[in-house]
């Protein structure tokens, strides 16, 4: 994955939880707002539109690790490349790159 594209990646996920944090927060005060006076029909499309948009709000996109990613950690590692250069280089956390080292050593793919 490119950086470009890990970027945009990360942008899209950013707007995806401000938009459920915004209709949760919508949702949140409308409900406090209801518990003490009725809501007007504005209020009430406000919170209708808020839980529809907080039900469906699209799930984060699974991410899955390639062979060539594992060749490029594996390689790297050897090399005693740290794992924040390798998490920049292969576009993923620094913690996501221990774990699946971590995991490859588990599964006989990596030396111990």
């Amino acid at each position: 994955m490119s950086r470009i594209a890990n970027v945009e990646q990360g942008i899209a996920e950013a707007a995806r939880k401000a938009r459920l944090v915004s209709a949760i927060d919508t949702v949140a005060i409308l409900d406090a707002l209801s518990r003490k006076r009725a809501l007007t029909e504005e209020e009430s499309r406000r919170l209708e539109r808020a839980i529809y948009l907080a039900d469906h709000a699209p799930q984060k996109e699974r991410f899955y690790w390639t062979v060539q990613m594992d060749r490029t950690l594996l390689d790297m590692r050897q090399r005693g490349v740290k794992f924040a250069e390798i998490a920049t280089e292969l576009g993923v956390t620094a913690k996501s790159a221990e774990i699946r080292m971590s995991r490859l050593r588990k599964m006989g793919e990596a030396p111990q």
